[in-house]
């Protein structure tokens, strides 16, 4: 149950337009950032604890009523490779039914998730694997929670939906402009402009998610507003330091207006 709690905190940690603390507390997306990833970590000690405890004590009650052992019904607490079992194996034990082999899963989507994000240069030089990585390992924890029988994660992931359609429908393609001009200052910056919208309201250092389906339809890159927010005009000032922007370089030489999908401000 411990594992199921820290799991939802971390997911509710992550959702950016709908986040629950955001929404009752006032907390910011970005100020949940590190509670994201502190409970991150927790839910992966959590999940080695807790298959630490299925190997040690895990034949127990198989001992107590061996009537349990069905290999259709076979879960953690049935394994016959667990410590105290008449065949112990640990690696077998991991893969022993449905319930050993979902669990086994789930930590290891997670320790990929976690293992992906640590460092923040692998996200700055190799943002696009980052994220489908992030994605995949995602998805991989919320179906195999599922399977492991773990079916509050559906309350998240409908929460979740809800946040990605806020997100991507209706601040992407409804409320916010669909063009913007863009101008290529030097050859390692780019300046990206739209004219404010009466519901656009931003602080100082804020930043948006950004997307140009010009040169990618599906990566939303975090890029901080440059104008102030009295200004008419909000801008974007955006320096070639990795593969996409260095295609936004490159795009910005050739064109003067670009499509472009907003989510935020952040």
């Amino acid at each position: 149950e411990w594992v199921a709690f820290a799991l939802l905190f971390t997911f509710l940690t992550a959702n950016k337009s709908n986040s629950a603390f955001s929404v009752l507390l006032g907390i910011p997306f970005e100020r949940l950032i590190p509670f994201h990833n502190l409970s991150s970590l927790i839910v992966l000690v959590l999940s080695l604890f807790h298959g630490y405890c299925a190997y040690a004590h895990g034949s127990e009650e198989e001992e107590a009523d061996e009537s349990l052992n069905s290999r259709r019904h076979l879960s953690a607490d049935d394994s016959v490779h667990a410590l105290n079992g008449p065949d112990p194996d640990l690696i077998q034990f991991l893969l022993d039914g449905w319930t050993n082999l979902s669990g086994s899963l789930i930590t290891t989507f997670i320790l990929g998730l976690i293992s992906t994000s640590f460092f923040g240069i692998l996200r700055r030089w190799f943002f696009e694997c980052w994220l489908c990585t992030h994605v995949v390992c995602t998805l991989g924890v919320i179906v195999f929670s599922v399977v492991h029988s773990s079916l509050s994660i559906l309350i998240v992931l409908a929460w979740w939906v809800v946040d990605l359609f806020v997100r991507y429908v209706i601040m992407a393609h409804y409320r916010y402009p669909r063009t913007a001009s863009v101008k290529l200052l030097l050859p390692d910056l780019v300046e990206v402009r739209f004219p404010k919208p009466a519901n656009f309201h931003f602080n100082a250092g804020q930043f948006v998610q950004v997307c140009i389906p010009e040169i990618s339809s599906l990566e939303f890159h975090p890029i901080t507003v440059s104008s102030a927010p009295h200004e008419a005009d909000v801008t974007l000032h955006i320096r070639a330091l990795g593969n996409w922007t260095r295609k936004l370089a490159a795009f910005a030489e050739k064109n003067t207006q670009a499509t472009i999908m907003l989510e935020g401000p952040y």
